[in-house]
């Protein structure tokens, strides 16, 4: 099998750990979204694709998270998934979608996430300076 080119790969941050973070149960309800892992698997590369080769395939991200003090997009993805204080509702699709956003400075770091119906996946990440989807939960 090529991994490099299987989407479903699991890129670890971490040696032997899969999940980056997790949205969990008491956040999911009041957000009404499901709860689970957030993962970042290899995807598939373009504007309109998702995930790491998604991500590694657009230099300009690659800058600004470089330009947020993040060696690479991995720890960008899990800084952010392990930090995270708000969700966001992300744009209508097939399957539900959200942000897990963190704050660093005057920016908002952001993983936007589609739901696979076991887990949330990063479908890209970007620091903002500000999110324009509304807010759903809020960590107290």
């Amino acid at each position: 099998m090529d991994f490099d080119n299987d989407p479903d790969v699991i890129i670890q941050a971490r040696p032997g750990v899969n999940d980056l973070g997790l949205i969990d149960g008491d956040a999911a309800a009041a957000a009404g979204v499901p709860p689970g892992p957030i993962r970042l698997l290899n995807g598939w590369p373009g504007a309109k694709e998702w995930g790491y080769r998604h991500v590694m395939s657009n230099p300009d991200r690659l800058r600004a998270i470089e330009g947020r003090g993040y060696p690479n997009a991995i720890e960008f993805a899990w800084a952010v998934a392990q930090s995270w204080t708000r969700l966001h509702r992300g744009p209508a699709g097939p399957q539900p979608r959200v942000s897990v956003v963190s704050r660093k400075d005057d920016y908002e770091l952001a993983l936007a996430l589609h739901w696979t119906g076991t887990r949330w996946s990063v479908t890209t990440m970007l620091p903002f300076r500000r999110v324009n989807y509304p807010m759903i939960y809020e960590k107290m």
